[in-house]
């Protein structure tokens, strides 16, 4: 079992809000964003998530889980295609730091594994 700090943005008004759930920084800086969402990769199988509020009257209304899908994925159907694959390429050609080459990589291991 993990355990981690997440934190919400905190704002000035009183009421409920939206936020992404997101992982505190190396050092320990919500606001650097660096895992802003935060994403898991799950296994196949049950888990359990345990949700605590630190300070008083903390309150959480919902939960929305959603699907993660690479950048490279345009359709977001778990599947790279050729055509996906050459178009994020593209995208790396003209700016080779968004893609990353990190980005790029994932990219090509999911065209290779198929659909």
């Amino acid at each position: 079992m993990y355990s981690y700090a997440y934190d919400a943005m905190l704002s000035s008004t009183s009421s409920f809000e939206w936020d992404n759930v997101s992982l505190r920084g190396p050092n320990g800086l919500p606001e650097l964003d660096e895992y802003d969402p935060m994403n898991w990769t799950l296994s196949v199988g049950l888990h359990t998530f345990t949700f605590y509020g630190r300070e008083a009257n903390t309150w959480l209304d919902q939960i929305i889980l959603k699907r993660a899908c690479h950048k490279s994925d345009s359709s977001c159907d778990g599947c790279v295609s050729g055509a996906e694959l050459s178009a994020f390429i593209d995208l790396w050609k003209v700016d080779s730091s968004n893609p990353t080459l990190k980005e790029l990589i994932e990219a090509i291991g999911l065209w290779k594994r198929g659909c």
